[in-house]
């Protein structure tokens, strides 16, 4: 995890850094290594268990990111 957190990171003054978001899907999701990858890639780490709950998920991203 280290060292794909290392390659997310994107480089001072590189505009094309990626941005990556996680969604834990059910008890078996690990959230502590995908709110990790989210933060490394400066992205939004989400929990949703319900149909509804993905999709308020889903719009945030499409809206806000």
């Amino acid at each position: 995890l280290a060292e794909l957190e290392q390659r997310l990171r994107p480089r001072e003054g590189d505009p094309r850094g990626v941005q990556i978001h996680t969604i834990a899907i059910g008890a078996d999701a690990d959230d502590r290594v995908l709110a990790r990858i989210a933060a490394a890639a400066h992205g939004k780490h989400w929990k949703g268990e319900t149909a509804q709950e993905l999709g308020r998920i889903y719009e945030e991203i499409a809206t806000y990111w």
